[in-house]
């Protein structure tokens, strides 16, 4: 899990703005709440200025190996 340390994060956005960051990066959780929805994204660079960094977990880790199995370099799309 360490190869994806300081490449995960975690941002709240407004549910209109999900498929904006879907349309950029890797997004591995997606949890509503009462504020907006919460993504938990995978990119090598902050997502968005107020995303903060996480601790990658399996689930990241599995997502970074198919993506990088398919052909596509790092973890951006």
């Amino acid at each position: 899990m360490r190869q994806l340390d300081g490449q995960v994060w975690e941002v709240l956005v407004p549910a209109a703005h999900v498929n904006a960051v879907r349309s950029r990066h890797v997004v591995s959780r997606v949890v509503r709440t009462p504020h907006g929805v919460r993504l938990r994204v995978l990119s090598p660079e902050p997502p968005l200025p107020d995303a903060v960094p996480v601790t990658p977990d399996l689930e990241d880790v599995y997502l970074d190996v198919i993506q990088r199995s398919s052909g596509l370099v790092g973890v951006a799309r």
